[in-house]
């Protein structure tokens, strides 16, 4: 059992000196967690609960009780901040919540917006790419070979899947103008399901 101080008798304690509650989003918190944050109650974990009650602050505040709940395990709540998050983050990390990435965003830079959309068009009549936005001209600051470049590029964004990452990337490499070029992907981790549904079948080949 955890010994609790009443809350009426709390309330004489100056505020600064009180221990702050832990704020808890109540969306799929078990409801025991929820009424030990309002309570100002310092949770522990189940096997560490004694089956004697703990001594009151002092004789004269009343002690409650609260019930036990087996196989529910909390943090112990031991500072006034990230109370609230470490309970969440606890919570959270045993909630599977995101599958696995299958879309990825593509960037990379050509010199002229002829080269750019070359590229493009042939990216997605291969079925490497879902959809390539061709953007407006930009200005690149950047050293090379120990000299610093500011010129003029076009950047590109190509929407692909993951499985087709390797073709496209070996595929930018023999067709991309400049010797190295800038080619990095990023994971869809979320997304419009039937825009996501439909990148896939646009990046998939056809027999």
């Amino acid at each position: 059992m955890t010994s609790l101080i009443a809350p009426g008798n709390m309330s004489s304690m100056p505020a600064r000196k009180r221990r702050p509650l832990a704020l808890i989003a109540s969306n799929g918190l078990p409801p025991v967690a929820m009424a030990a944050a309002r309570l100002g109650m310092k949770a522990t974990r189940s096997s560490e609960i004694s089956a004697e009650p703990a001594n009151t602050a002092s004789s004269s505040q009343s002690s409650v009780q609260a019930p036990t709940r087996p196989h529910i395990e909390m943090i112990p709540m031991i500072s006034s901040t990230g109370k609230a998050n470490a309970i969440i983050g606890q919570y959270l990390a045993s909630k599977p919540f995101m599958q696995t990435p299958s879309a990825l965003l593509v960037f990379t830079t050509l010199p002229n917006q002829d080269s750019a959309r070359q590229l493009a068009r042939q990216l997605v009549e291969a079925r490497l790419a879902a959809c390539v936005n061709v953007m407006s001209p930009c200005q690149s600051i950047y050293r090379w070979q120990g000299k610093l470049n500011e010129d003029g590029e076009i950047p590109v964004i190509i929407k692909t899947s993951v499985a087709n990452y390797d073709r496209l990337e070996a595929f930018v490499r023999e067709n991309h103008p400049y010797e190295l070029p800038e080619l990095v992907a990023l994971n869809i981790t979320h997304g419009l399901p039937g825009y996501l549904a439909w990148l896939t079948e646009e990046t998939t080949e056809h027999t």
